[in-house]
């Protein structure tokens, strides 16, 4: 496991063939755990009648290795840019995002890379045909 800190951001890439294992579990446990935690605090303050921004997504994306990375990266690029500048007016806001792998790599025959992303299929539909 690799871990990466910046005051209050914290960066974890899991290697390895074993996986997440023991420490590297509990510490995603509480890092999920804790999030549970924000997104319950944000909507009880909600119903409070606070003004809190809550915004969550889950969607699953076709990538090779290369456009991974890009993704990762732009994201990465992203929140170094919120951190390194800082809104004066602003509220701090808590960010999670993941990228899992939902197959072996190892599995995948290599092709050339497809521009035309919308007709890619998820994992789910790949079982299908």
């Amino acid at each position: 496991m690799m871990v990466a800190a910046s005051e209050p951001c914290v960066k974890v890439q899991v290697t390895g063939v074993a996986g997440i294992l023991g420490t590297d579990r509990s510490f995603l446990n509480v890092v999920l755990e804790t999030t549970r935690a924000d997104v319950n605090a944000a909507a009880l303050a909600n119903e409070a009648g606070e003004d809190r921004r809550l915004a969550l997504g889950r969607t699953g994306v076709k990538l090779n290795e290369e456009h991974l990375e890009q993704l990762r990266s732009n994201i990465e690029e992203l929140l170094r840019a919120a951190l390194e500048h800082p809104d004066d007016d602003g509220v701090w806001t808590t960010f999670l995002w993941t990228a899992i792998d939902r197959q072996d790599r190892r599995t995948i025959k290599s092709s050339p890379a497809k521009t035309n992303r919308s007709r890619r299929s998820s994992p789910a539909q790949e079982k299908k045909e």
